[in-house]
């Protein structure tokens, strides 16, 4: 029998029949069969992750006041905080609210611009930087400079010093290296400069002439071609005739004694004032100095050894990816990493697979965690390890003593003040300024 009416309208009507067909099964939840199975799969653990993270919500409401007494929490009405910055024992940081973006500094609107702005400490005092057109801004102390972007390439300030107030920073003219010391540039006559660094007052950096095959030192203007009368004239290194070579990029100082690399017949060690610890193949860069005793990575018969003083804390295989935490004075804090194929990744979006193992140690002590966990922002309060863990992408729960305390939506990556954690945190739509009592 004819269907007069399908025959008057067509592939037409046939569609509408077909799709509403289709729409009723939307509307009954069946469409999930004719999903991908990628997509379903992804909807079902978006659905276990909302469940878990409300689990948490109500087994953490019992141990909040633990983390109410480690910190406060200053409610703020920002859209959005970025960039936590500490200069001197003041915070700095950018902000948004109503589509304008702020810099703030010691409690107060330090500039209005079109994007978020990095604050930086350089010796104790706020230095940015803003575009405009083809003029790159830069604030140093107050101090504005203005630089034309057609002559210099700068993009980011690269390893900014002051020596004597006045800032200097790495830049390129015409696809040479020169250092911009105050405004004026530094370098012209050679072919390749490097970072520059402020050794007794001075400005002191490396260069090349010739393609890099002879790089020597630049000294106060002065081309050092003896590399032990530049020990000599740097404030506390040793002042006898030197029987090793100081690797001149680890040269530092702590409570006023001189620290530094040195090499020797016998291997790479570490020179703090007149004593030399042991020897190694060779060093990490940089030195630090923790709980007061130099501290270091030393590597030696395929181990990377933590050495504290004169004790070695811990070890791990030379294929790990091993690093200390500057911002920890107290006790030593690292972490290790075991990686694919020479590979690693310790950003949160890299493209590198995940670790094998994420190892976070203190004193030689050390947690293990699983192969998509890991720890960020680790601190210690009171003797005990504090570091914030990712739950899925962005909630971040705050874990203390091996508890978990607190969570949120998200947060910022911390600074410390006066040897105390600044985080900002966002959760009931609010962006917190959370700060260690």
């Amino acid at each position: 029998m004819k269907n007069i009416f399908l025959e008057t309208y067509g592939w037409p009507m046939r569609f509408l029949i077909i799709y509403g067909l289709f729409f009723s099964l939307v509307t009954t939840g069946c469409v999930e069969f004719f999903m991908p199975y990628s997509t379903r799969a992804s909807i079902k653990s978006n659905e276990r992750l909302k469940t878990h993270i409300n689990k948490i919500k109500g087994e953490l409401s019992s141990r909040e006041h633990i983390f109410y007494e480690l910190f406060d929490e200053e409610k703020t009405d920002y859209e959005d905080i970025q960039c936590l910055t500490s200069i001197g024992n003041d915070l700095a940081f950018s902000a948004k609210k109503d589509d304008e973006y702020f810099l703030i500094y010691k409690g107060k609107v330090e500039r209005k611009y079109n994007t978020h702005i990095q604050p930086i400490d350089v010796n104790g005092k706020l230095l940015y930087y803003l575009t405009n057109g083809h003029d790159l801004i830069v604030m140093y102390d107050g101090k504005e400079i203005i630089y034309d972007t057609r002559v210099y390439k700068i993009g980011d300030l690269h390893y900014p010093i002051a020596i004597g107030g006045t800032l200097a920073f790495y830049a390129e003219k015409q696809d040479r290296d020169i250092i911009l010391w105050d405004g004026k540039e530094i370098g012209n006559e050679y072919e390749w400069v490097g970072r520059p660094k402020e050794i007794n007052g001075k400005l002191t950096f490396s260069a090349s002439i010739k393609d890099h095959r002879e790089i020597f030192t630049v000294y106060d203007g002065k081309i050092i071609s003896d590399k032990n009368s530049l020990a000599k004239g740097i404030k506390n290194l040793d002042k006898e005739v030197l029987d090793h070579e100081i690797d001149y990029s680890s040269v530092t100082a702590f409570n006023g004694v001189s620290a530094y690399i040195a090499k020797d017949s016998e291997g790479a060690f570490v020179r703090y004032g007149e004593e030399s610890g042991e020897r190694y193949e060779s060093i990490k860069k940089p030195l630090r100095f923790i709980n007061g005793k130099i501290t270091y990575i030393g590597i030696l018969n395929g181990w990377k050894h933590i050495v504290w003083g004169d004790k070695r804390i811990a070890k791990y295989p030379k294929h790990y990816y091993v690093n200390l935490f500057d911002h920890i004075k107290n006790h030593v804090v690292y972490v290790a990493i075991k990686h694919f194929n020479g590979r690693y990744d310790i950003g949160l979006f890299g493209h590198n697979p995940k670790p094998d193992r994420y190892i976070l140690g203190m004193d030689g002590k050390e947690k293990v965690f699983g192969k998509y966990i890991r720890p960020f922002y680790p601190y210690v309060i009171n003797d005990k390890l504090l570091y914030w863990e990712f739950i899925g992408v962005i909630n971040q729960i705050c874990v203390y003593d091996g508890q978990e305390l607190k969570l949120y939506d998200n947060s910022s990556e911390p600074t410390y003040i006066n040897g105390k954690q600044i985080i900002a945190g966002y959760r009931d739509k609010t962006w917190f300024l959370i700060k260690q009592k």
